[in-house]
This record gives structure tokens, C-alpha cells and sequence, in this order.
């Protein structure tokens, strides 16, 4: 079987007459890791295989072991003249030196059993970073400060998902990452500490309508007297005709009288997002993002139909993966399909981009880690604002709040395990499997996590909390959870070590039963 078509084979069975040494040549010799998870025979996952080693009386039909030389296994290995010094000092038996090939340089060894396996030189698949950045109002500070400790070592990534919150410093990074990503990442914790930190009646996201202190403020009011008298009048004007519509409704419906009382209230009319729409224009210039070579895209749910919908921005020669959930994303619809990313039900109104009303993409996908995966990224850093569900106490006694915050984070803790899983199945498949709908196969992937501690979230409250407190606090931990990032401990998900190919069929029984 020619080489280049080795990468296909999901199962390898390989009868052996010594079960135990060929166990411990291809654990302790080789470097293979054990397969823990694997029920009967003794197994090894490795990227794209799982080489099943069963003990040779143990065939249901005795068959002959194949002749020395005419069957092999192939082995791709980073770094041939490492990996053939280790095999040389552990006294593996060797076949043929490191020398050249048609694809590339090889060597040749045996395994107790006596049958030949080589080792082949493979470079790498280059990498394709990518960034997730979930939603979560104010605690999107925290991925402020991820970003700002990434970028003093890391380039640009190829592709940025985001939903909320995490859709604005999304977007800000594809608008701004012309000049480095360093240079970006420091205009947007610029932003966060200088425009969007501010009390929680009126910040750079939020103004609450009919704030008194905030229209008397002797500082403003002297300052410019007109604007404060002009936005109370439109408050007022805002909330009467809401009062009105709200009432008529009221009487006019033909629904219970409980629920036509609750259709009475409505925090949103409280809420004013004029300052966000003014930080999105102001901020994130379109055709700054759509000159990006990057892939960009940022989640959103259609208000109707409770479906997920994806705003995306992708170089010209970038196919597109799923054509019924994206929408391009134009010079005409960007920032108001930012501001529907954002657009968290009962307190920011939805928005209109296009014919269809759509409002935050965190209601179905907090964490948008799945079209990062459908771009073909490879190494994926995941921001997430939740934190680990165990972590957050129980204490005190029962109430409606701590519920609702232990069931928001259980759901999208579910959707992040479930995508999680998803990316650890193509890691199984990588070199194997192949995408539906094109010719490509999986490629193995690395999925860094960071999320911020309990102390700094401050419950469901946290997210509308935009004090400088407060944002500092997240920036600066969210520097630090990258700077002392630990795959075990962070429970990353990352891909095998080597990839194990069958160059003769004799070799193959199967796989395991």
C-alpha cells in the first residue's frame, strides 16, 4: 500500500506470541501512552488508531503470524534522529539506520514479536490559532486580560468567535489587529478602563433612564445644562409612551389577569443601550474589519425561531462551512449585528439586522467553540466566563438567585462539555475521519481554557457591574490565570502523541470486538 494512503486505518490488531514484553516495548521503549479507557486487550490511543496488541492463542481460527519483512507498521514521528537515539539506547532492534525515501527520511525497527515497524519523519501540520470569547456583560473584562498577557507572545490568530459580550472584543481585535496583536489587545483594555468602567447608573454600556443623580450632577449640569434637561425629557417621553402601550395591552388582551399584570413589568424600559451602540460605531470601524484576513465570527440567536445564526467576515478564499446558519458579515450590518451579539433579553432590546430580529447569541451558544472547530482551527484558546460549576459554594439557605445563577452555569457548562467532547472525538479521528462536505481530513487540535474565579464574578450581579473596581480586578486576574495556565489543571483538551499507520492488511484482524 503506498504511504501517502496510510492514514485512514481507525483499528490495528496485533497478535503477539509475548503479550507482556511487547506491552512494555511499545509503553516504556516506544513512548506510546496506555489506553486506561479501553475495555479487554491491552491498547494504546494514539492520533488517529487505537493499536490493540491480543495475545496470539487467544484467535478464535489459528492463523499464521505473517512473514518477517512482509508487513509493517508506520510510525510518524516530529524528530527521526531524537526519537532513533532513544530507540538505539533502550536496545530496540534495528532494521535500517535513518536514511532517505520517496517520502521523506525513515528508519526501521522490530518489536520483540519479531515484526517490523517504521518510523517515518513528519512534519507537522502548521497550526491555526483561534480564539473563543463567550458572553458575560462586565466579567468580558476578563478576557481583556487574557488577551493583553497572550499577545505579548503570540501573533494575531486566524480565526476569533464570540457571543455577547465576547463578540465586542472580538470584533475590537479583527477592526484593530492591522497594527499587531499586542498593539490591539492594549487599545482594548484601553477602552475597558478608560471609556466602558464607570458607576452602574451610567458607564460605557449601560445608562439606567431617569437617574436623577446622574441629570443633576452639578459637574455635567454647569457643563453642558442642555443635554441633561434633553435626556429627561426623552426618558420621560420613552417610559410614558412604554407605560401606555403596556397598559392598553393590559386591558385589551384576552390572556389571564396574572399573566396580563406580569406583561406589565419590564426592566428593559429602564435600561437605555444608547451608550453601547455609541461604543460599537465609535470604536469598531467595519471596513477595518472587513479589510481582516482573519475569520470572524459572532453569534447571535433569531429572536422567531430560537435558532443559532453566525455573522461571519472571512478572506475571500476561506469556504464557507455551513451557508444556512452564517450570514456574511457587510459593511452595513456589522455593528448592528454586534449590538444583537450583545443584545441580552428582558434588559437590552433586540435588534433588526436585515428582516429578522435577533438578540444575544449567549441564549444558545454562550461559548461559540463549535465554529471555531468548523474554521479548521488547530490551536484553540477558550475564554470562558463561567466558572466551574462545582466551585461555586453552597451555602446559606435556599433562594430563587442562587438557583437560577447554579442552573444559567450548569446549562453552559453542558454546552461547553458537549463541544469539549466533540473536539476530543475529531482528536480520536484526526488522520482518520474526513469532514462532511469535503475532502479534507481531521487534524488533530489543542484546546487551552481559562475561566475566572468565584470571588471576581460576584453571581449574576457581576455582569452588569462595570465599576473600575471591578474591571480592574477581572483584567488583572485574567492576566495572571494566563500567565500561570496549566493544561492538567485547566483540563485542556490535547491531541496524541504519534500516529500509527498499517502499510500491509495482513497485519490488520479487525480491530477489537
Amino acid at each position: 500500500m503506498p504511504h501517502g494512503q496510510l492514514d485512514r486505518v481507525p483499528f490495528i490488531t496485533i497478535f503477539v506470541s509475548d503479550l507482556e514484553a511487547s506491552v512494555s516495548f511499545y509503553e516504556s521503549v516506544v513512548g506510546l501512552r496506555r489506553d486506561s479507557y479501553q475495555i479487554g486487550p491491552p491498547s494504546f490511543a494514539v492520533q488517529g488508531t487505537t493499536l490493540v496488541l491480543v495475545q496470539a492463542s487467544h484467535r478464535a481460527v489459528p492463523t499464521p503470524e505473517p512473514p518477517p519483512g512482509q508487513a509493517s507498521l508506520s510510525l510518524g514521528v516530529a524528530n527521526l534522529e531524537e526519537f532513533h537515539k532513544r530507540m538505539v539506547s533502550h536496545g530496540a532492534p534495528v532494521v535500517w539506520e535513518p536514511r532517505e525515501e520517496a517520502y521523506g527520511r525513515s528508519a526501521a525497527y522490530r518489536d520483540p514479536d519479531g515484526m517490523r515497524f517504521q518510523v517515518v519523519e513528519k512534519k507537522p501540520d502548521p497550526e491555526v490559532p483561534a480564539l473563543v470569547l463567550s458572553g458575560g456583560g462586565a466579567l468580558a473584562a476578563f478576557e481583556v486580560g487574557v488577551l493583553s498577557a497572550m499577545a505579548e507572545t503570540a501573533a494575531v490568530p486566524a480565526v476569533i468567535t464570540g457571543a455577547s459580550a465576547g463578540a465586542y472584543n472580538a470584533a475590537f481585535i479583527a477592526a484593530h489587529a492591522g497594527g499587531g496583536f499586542q498593539s490591539a489587545a492594549a487599545q482594548l483594555e484601553q477602552i475597558w478602563t478608560k471609556r466602558i468602567a464607570g458607576p452602574f447608573s451610567d458607564n460605557g454600556v449601560i445608562r439606567i433612564r431617569g437617574d436623577f443623580d446622574w441629570m443633576l450632577d452639578p459637574a455635567r449640569f454647569l457643563s453642558d445644562p442642555v443635554t441633561p434637561v434633553a435626556t429627561m425629557i426623552s426618558d420621560a417621553a420613552f417610559i410614558g409612551i412604554q407605560t401606555v402601550e403596556r397598559f392598553s395591552h393590559a386591558f385589551t388582551a384576552k390572556e389571564s389577569l396574572f399573566r396580563r399584570a406580569a406583561e406589565l413589568i419590564n426592566i428593559g424600559d429602564l435600561i437605555s443601550a444608547e451608550p453601547m451602540r455609541k461604543l460599537v460605531e465609535e470604536t469598531i470601524p467595519a471596513d477595518a474589519v472587513l479589510r481582516s484576513q482573519l475569520i470572524l465570527k459572532l453569534a447571535a440567536t433569531d429572536w422567531e425561531t430560537g435558532e443559532l445564526r453566525l455573522f461571519v467576515r472571512r478572506p475571500v478564499d476561506s469556504p464557507v462551512r455551513k451557508p444556512g446558519r452564517e450570514i456574511p458579515a457587510t459593511a452595513e450590518n456589522l455593528h448592528h449585528a454586534i449590538l444583537a451579539s450583545a443584545a441580552i433579553p428582558a434588559l437590552f432590546p433586540p435588534v433588526k439586522v436585515g428582516d429578522r430580529v435577533y438578540v444575544d447569541g449567549g441564549v444558545v451558544m454562550n461559548t461559540p467553540l463549535d465554529p471555531a472547530i468548523e474554521s479548521g482551527a488547530t490551536v484553540i484558546h477558550l475564554v470562558s466566563l463561567n466558572p466551574e460549576v462545582s466551585s461555586i459554594p453552597l451555602d446559606g439557605p435556599e433562594n430563587t438567585l442562587q438557583s437560577v445563577e447554579r442552573t444559567l452555569t450548569a446549562a453552559v457548562a453542558g454546552n461547553v462539555r458537549s463541544d469539549l467532547k466533540q473536539a476530543r472525538l475529531i482528536n480520536s479521528l484526526a488522520g482518520v475521519g474526513r469532514r462532511v462536505g469535503s475532502g479534507q481530513l481531521f487534524r488533530p487540535m489543542t484546546i487551552h481554557r481559562y475561566h475566572p474565579g468565584v470571588s471576581n464574578i460576584r453571581g449574576a450581579a457581576g455582569m452588569l457591574m462595570f465599576t473600575p473596581e471591578h474591571i480592574a480586578a477581572l483584567i488583572a486576574e485574567g492576566k495572571q490565570k494566563f500567565r500561570d495556565h496549566n493544561c492538567e489543571r485547566d483540563k485542556c483538551v490535547l491531541p496524541g502523541d504519534y500516529a500509527f499507520h498499517l502499510e500491509d492488511k495482513t497485519m490488520a484482524a479487525g480491530g477489537p470486538r
